[in-house]
């Protein structure tokens, strides 16, 4: 049933119906324009002088900010982006930084440190726009501003494969102290999580003037203070005294094969789901999860790649915001050698156990299928377990990549034997072990 009110007949009251209906149009479409246009102003944006074309329009805000869509920091500069629409949060990874923001705040965090900003993020037709300037200059990006043309220009300053860590850079700390407090925030007073022994080693993951973020056992990461840890060299991991005199010369063996190299090492699953929790990955029969032995390992083999000398990229260091697209982007983004995909593998049949490594038959299909080769054969000679081969697969993860790229199934957690083993810090040393003997093997055949 329609109810329909009747205002009269006069022309005086229809007038003022008309008038009604007409200031309710505009109101309407006024407040559903897009929020740019309101007490801002538009601005063209170019990379290197090539004219970006946009479908939501970047623009200059009230702080004289420009504003952009953060799907054209991925899209056009090759930069990995992440948009989690219930914490309204954005992340953005790129060369050693990560970048996080939230929509209507005016603070960020570039590699787990506060800054403060004078703007902030914004949502316009569903999508995330971020300050320009903020975010290229923390990506190394050097932007140019022209006042007359209200043109941006952007130069994204070549990598040099051999230079991407400075000297100061700090990758792996040890304990100093006879025992450290890990703490759950950059301060003393912030909860003791656990405590380390002297001489344990840990990932650090971010830095405050005086204290590191590390990534500790669980996904979980943790703070410690700088003074109870020392940095470790692993750019040259020799003894710092001199070797002794050998009676014949001999040739030395390259302490760091793997100089200049590029690799991207994904630990798999973890990633926040639409309900707040991170995808376990396969659950083993006692409850033990993939995501949990994978970053393990994945730790493991990103250090011990470290002390080769490779220049080495980690999807994660606790649960995350990427996609799978996400994930190959950060290896096509920094042109690196090789994509290694860490998993566990899984099977209603308990019965089911051994090793495998995955390869896509189609983007750089012979290097694929000799990465997974080199991989297997290592893997195999370094876990014991039994040798299931290589497989041709379509894994989403393997056809984003356009580097050489492999996803390692370590063993079946399915298995009750196998998840056993799992759990030991011996079984992800030796999947390590495998991982980087195969990886170096390649390289350097």
């Amino acid at each position: 049933m329609i109810n329909v009110y009747s205002f009269g007949a006069k022309d005086k009251t229809k007038t003022g119906l008309v008038s009604i209906v007409l200031f309710i149009f505009l109101f309407g479409l006024f407040f559903s324009l897009p929020v740019q246009a309101r007490g801002s102003s538009p601005v063209q944006i170019t990379i290197e002088g090539q004219k970006v074309d946009f479908d939501v329009q970047p623009y200059i805000d009230k702080q004289n900010r420009t504003i952009v869509p953060l799907r054209f920091i991925s899209e056009k500069l090759g930069y990995s982006v992440g948009w989690n629409s219930d914490g309204r949060e954005v992340t953005i990874l790129g060369e050693n930084k990560i970048i996080k923001l939230w929509a209507g705040k005016k603070e960020a965090l570039v590699n787990s440190q506060e800054v403060s900003l004078d703007t902030y993020t914004t949502v316009i037709r569903g999508r995330a726009m971020v300050p320009l300037r903020f975010v290229m200059e923390n990506l190394g990006v050097v932007v140019d501003f022209n006042p007359n043309t209200k043109v941006v220009n952007l130069v994204k300053e070549p990598t040099n494969k051999n230079s991407h860590r400075s000297e100061t850079d700090v990758g792996l700390v040890k304990v100093s102290n006879s025992v450290a407090n890990l703490h759950s925030g950059p301060g003393q007073n912030y909860t003791i999580i656990e405590h380390a022994k002297k001489g344990e080693k840990f990932l650090v993951t971010g830095a405050t003037n005086s204290w590191y973020q590390v990534a500790i056992a669980g996904g979980k990461e943790a703070w410690v203070m700088k003074k109870e840890v020392t940095p470790v060299d692993l750019r040259n991991p020799s003894e710092p005294n001199p070797p002794k005199p050998v009676p014949a010369p001999v040739q030395p063996k390259d302490p760091q094969p793997l100089k200049g190299k590029v690799i991207v090492i994904d630990p798999g699953h973890a990633k926040i789901q639409p309900g707040g929790w991170p995808d376990p990955g396969a659950v083993g029969p006692t409850g033990l999860q993939e995501k949990d032995v994978v970053l393990a390992i994945g730790r493991k083999v990103v250090e011990k790649l470290m002390a080769k000398g490779a220049n080495v990229f980690i999807t994660r260091t606790g649960n995350t915001t990427l996609t799978l697209a996400g994930r190959a982007q950060i290896a096509n983004s920094n042109n690196a050698d090789m994509f290694v995909s860490i998993h566990m593998n899984s099977n209603l049949n308990p019965s089911y156990n051994g090793t495998a490594v995955y390869y896509y038959n189609g983007n750089q299909a012979a290097q694929n299928k000799e990465l997974a080769s080199v991989l297997q054969n290592h893997l195999v000679q370094s876990l014991g377990l039994r040798d299931i081969g290589i497989i041709a697969e379509s894994f989403a993860v393997l056809r984003y990549t356009q580097v050489p790229a492999v996803l390692v199934e370590t063993a079946f957690i399915s298995n009750p034997e196998e998840e056993k083993l799992a759990y030991t810090d011996s079984f992800r040393e030796k999947a390590a072990q495998g991982i980087v003997a195969g990886i170096e093997a390649y390289l350097t055949k």
